[in-house]
């Protein structure tokens, strides 16, 4: 089911994608550092998505990398602090 939500979801995106490159057709002017060129409004538009999306992908995974690591070192707390709960169990039994 789960599948054919996202198929579903990436047809739809498509289509508004290919709606809007056919609206969005005209030449625009794009003056970047000094360079000048001449390109669709849609392959400018679509490019600086691109750009987006690979920051935001950039930053979340240095995010989840952090993340991951602190719960690395929560979860060797967690087995320190057992180990400490069972040792001190062990020496009140033996008292």
């Amino acid at each position: 089911m789960k599948k054919k939500l996202s198929v579903i979801g990436v047809i739809i995106l498509v289509l508004a994608v290919a709606v809007f490159s056919v609206l969005n057709m005209q030449n625009v002017n794009v003056n970047f550092f000094g360079a000048k060129v001449d390109m669709p409004l849609v392959l400018l538009i679509l490019c600086s998505v691109v750009v987006g999306i690979l920051i935001t992908m950039l930053f979340s995974s240095i995010s989840s990398f952090k993340n991951k690591r602190q719960i690395k070192n929560l979860n060797n707390q967690v087995e320190n602090l057992k180990k400490q709960v069972e040792t001190t169990s062990a020496d009140k039994k033996d008292e």
